[in-house]
């Protein structure tokens, strides 16, 4: 990022597969801690909330979705800005998944929620992540959502009229059902640099 202009560099500190509920309750000081090891950190990128989806429908307890995220991801935040109470975190949601691009993510898809389609899946997502997720930006204010953010692969492929909610992400963009390839999340990135901090997009290459 700094050779494109952009005066910051990343560290990761993401764990894959990993939960708001297991951030907030089981590692309390795992997003403060993070921020400490990088003392001159201004942002903090925060994706979380769609492994919580995926395991509460898993569970049979989709209907508890949206409430367990707002808590948990609440929690988390309330952590950090205890200790860090001038860093900014700015929160994207998701774009569209894809369970319709094999037999696999149709299986997938079936062992998640049972028998569903796109559009509802596509519906869970929005009302146990994005809307979660706006809501907790709208009582903080130093937490920013990007709104943006979904549909950026279907515009990508030139969907005719993305976002569509009613529609995947395109084969092409993903890797298998949930996660984008190395392209895909380049598109994704490219829309929250523009969004949130404007500007050029970044020209380097992401791992």
């Amino acid at each position: 990022l700094k050779a494109a202009g952009f005066p910051f560099a990343v560290a990761n500190h993401g764990v894959g597969g990993s939960t708001a509920d297991a951030w907030a309750n089981q590692f309390p000081n795992a997003l403060p801690d993070a921020v400490s090891a990088n003392p001159d950190a201004q942002w903090v990128w925060l994706s979380i909330g769609g492994n919580d989806m995926f395991g509460h429908y898993a569970a049979g307890q989709g209907g508890q979705t949206a409430a367990d995220n707002d808590a948990n991801i609440r929690k988390m935040l309330d952590a950090l800005f205890a200790v860090h109470p001038t860093i900014r975190v700015v929160m994207m949601g998701y774009d569209f998944v894809n369970f319709e691009q094999s037999v696999e993510c149709i299986q997938t898809a079936f062992l998640y929620f049972g028998p569903t389609s796109t559009p509802e899946v596509n519906a869970h997502m929005q009302s146990g992540v994005l809307d979660v997720q706006a809501a907790i930006a709208a009582d903080y204010p130093n937490v920013h959502f990007v709104t943006t953010v979904p549909g950026t692969l279907q515009k990508a492929a030139g969907t005719v009229g993305a976002p569509n909610a009613l529609l995947p992400s395109p084969a092409k963009y993903m890797s298998d059902c949930i996660h984008p390839t190395s392209t895909g999340y380049r598109l994704i990135l490219d829309a929250l640099v523009a969004d949130y901090w404007g500007g050029p997009k970044p020209t380097v290459t992401l791992t």
